[in-house]
């Protein structure tokens, strides 16, 4: 090389130590903003009491806000983290270790957990998850969020509590029974049998031209609160439609006990309605249909349904009961 190029070339190479440095002032000062810039992010979400989490995959260091290090019973910031050098000294910090296991693995979408707060209420969260890269496919951190939705949770319950309810006589409705009663009736196996019953109001159209719809509306729900007192409470109780309700039984050991039950439900109906001053004498009659596996609801329905025609036919306050 000449001495006359030289110059040049240290220009150039000066040039380049110089972009260089620069590029890892902006680098460092890129990370010192970008440090910044979450520790503020932490504090505001802090004030809005979100559960928040990071984990920095570079440093291995996991770090919380505040409330989710409460919600969790673990430490803020949890150093080598993957490494397993953070034991969790009682159940609840090893249950929190946990969550954040299962929201990590997430990597995108969300998934719903329930987890117990600090008042020792239990709630429900749902978790999101999301992996930030370089501009290559490397990660760089992890982000997740536990939301409380405890309240919307409850209130989707009770929407869907509603629209399986008959709203006058809190047992299920037409739709319901035919729904479910459908899908337990066709999925019924082995040998023994189970029973489904209906039974309606005597001279019902009777009670709402006498007394009024108001009356004939409490005469339901007596009838409705009788049924609930007298059965189990795993036996499945609904309405049909108009003075028509249902009961399902699983399992039952005789048709002797079938009997048995439906003589009961005639006295009980009879008492509780005459105890309620009416106005007049209420009572029901009742058809029971037994059913084995490999039977529908209408096959078993109409069984039921043809008893009940033989219990009116026998005078009403009654009940009959058809299949082996």
């Amino acid at each position: 090389m000449q001495g006359a190029d030289q110059p040049f070339y240290l220009i150039i190479i000066g040039g380049l130590v110089l972009l260089l440095a620069y590029s890892v002032l902006l680098y460092h000062r890129s990370e010192f903003y970008n440090r910044q810039f979450r520790a503020r992010y932490f504090k505001l979400i802090e004030t809005a009491n979100t559960y928040l989490f990071e984990y920095d995959v570079k440093e291995d260091e996991l770090r919380l806000s505040l409330p989710c290090a409460r919600l969790l019973h673990l430490p803020q910031v949890i150093p080598k983290y993957l490494k397993g050098h953070f034991q969790a000294s009682d159940p609840e910090a090893a249950k929190g270790l946990e969550y954040i296991d299962t929201a990590m693995k997430l990597q995108s979408g969300s998934r719903q957990l329930r987890i117990e707060r600090q008042d020792k209420s239990l709630g429900v969260f749902k978790v999101y998850s999301e992996t930030f890269n370089e501009s290559g496919s490397k990660p760089v951190y992890i982000m997740g969020l536990f939301a409380d939705v405890t309240t919307e949770f409850l209130q989707q319950e009770k929407w869907a509590t509603r629209a399986q309810i008959d709203g006058l006589t809190k047992v299920y409705n037409a739709g319901t029974c035919r729904q479910q009663l459908s899908d337990v009736i066709s999925s019924f196996e082995g040998t023994s049998s189970a029973a489904f019953i209906i039974l309606d109001v005597d001279h019902f159209k009777m009670v709402n031209d006498k007394l009024g719809h108001q009356t004939g509306d409490r005469v339901l729900q007596v009838l409705a609160r009788t049924l609930k007192s007298t059965l189990r409470q795993t036996d499945f109780i609904g309405r049909l439609g108009g003075d028509e309700f249902c009961i399902y039984l699983g399992r039952v050991p005789s048709r002797e006990f079938v009997a048995g039950l439906c003589a009961r439900l005639n006295g009980a109906v009879t008492r509780a309605m005459a105890e309620e001053k009416i106005g007049m004498d209420i009572t029901v009659s009742i058809g029971a249909g037994l059913h084995k596996a490999g039977e529908n609801f209408k096959q078993v329905y109409e069984r039921a349904d043809q008893a009940l025609y033989e219990a009116k036919e026998a005078g009403r306050n009654t009940f009959a009961v058809r299949g082996e």
